[in-house]
């Protein structure tokens, strides 16, 4: 979601894969802590801002570039910040730097109130972008929440990985880690991508394409695959 909850986390804190053939060390997926929050919502607004999908929507493509990666950096760190004790950010982090991060959002997560966007200073980002941005972002929250949904799923959102290291497995790598967590819960995982090339990357995963829709606002139109993984039996 837009402005989603966080949560606590059901399996521990730090789990850790086989070492990525970049490295010699083992990866570890954690909760990101409170003082990288800045570091991974710019990761998180240079990954998207000139990407075609829902935030290059909200941020209106005809800006600025610098208005849609200042506008994006500024409502990420504010959804980072809302939950940044509950565990639901997570983070692989290697010789101090962030190399992958998303967030996994679990079924009983209840939604963000308005009382706790305000504290966020969501009305901050109206005075400082315009009207115009802040009805887009409202916008798509609506159209988000009338899209599909599976009961009891878990909820992977913003998957970024650092541009330096990507091809070399470690997104692979962090989402086996988390959706290994939801399957020992025995829960599905649902996710909305907006772009085709990792429609790919999800199937080689376990999800499966459950609907798909063009979507338009403000004038820019951007796709929306819905996919879901369902739980992985552990073996034996």
């Amino acid at each position: 979601k837009l402005f989603y909850p966080l949560f606590p986390l059901v399996a521990s804190a730090s789990m850790s894969f086989a070492a990525s053939p970049w490295h010699d060390a083992p990866l570890e997926l954690s909760v990101l802590p409170a003082s990288r929050l800045s570091e991974a919502a710019k990761l998180m607004a240079d990954a998207f801002v000139d990407r075609p999908n829902v935030w290059r929507a909200i941020s209106g493509s005809a800006n600025p570039a610098s208005f849609r990666h200042e506008l994006l950096l500024q409502l990420f760190e504010r959804n980072l910040w809302l939950r940044k004790d509950s565990g639901c950010s997570r983070v692989i982090l290697q010789d101090g730097k962030i190399l992958c991060c998303f967030m996994f959002v679990p079924p009983d997560t209840p939604d963000i109130s308005f009382w706790q966007m305000l504290q966020a200073g969501i009305l901050k980002l109206l005075l400082i972008f315009g009207p115009s941005a802040f009805r887009r972002l409202l916008q798509a929250k609506a159209v988000e929440e009338g899209e599909i949904n599976v009961e009891g799923a878990y909820r992977l959102e913003r998957m970024v990985v650092e541009p330096s290291v990507q091809g070399k497995g470690i997104g692979t790598r962090a989402l086996q880690l988390a959706l290994a967590e939801s399957d020992a819960a025995g829960h599905p995982v649902l996710l909305k991508t907006n772009e085709e090339r990792n429609v790919t990357f999800y199937q080689r995963l376990g999800f499966e394409v459950i609907g798909e829709a063009k979507r338009e606002l403000g004038g820019d139109p951007y796709l929306v695959w819905v996919m879901v993984r369902h739980p992985k039996s552990p073996p034996g």
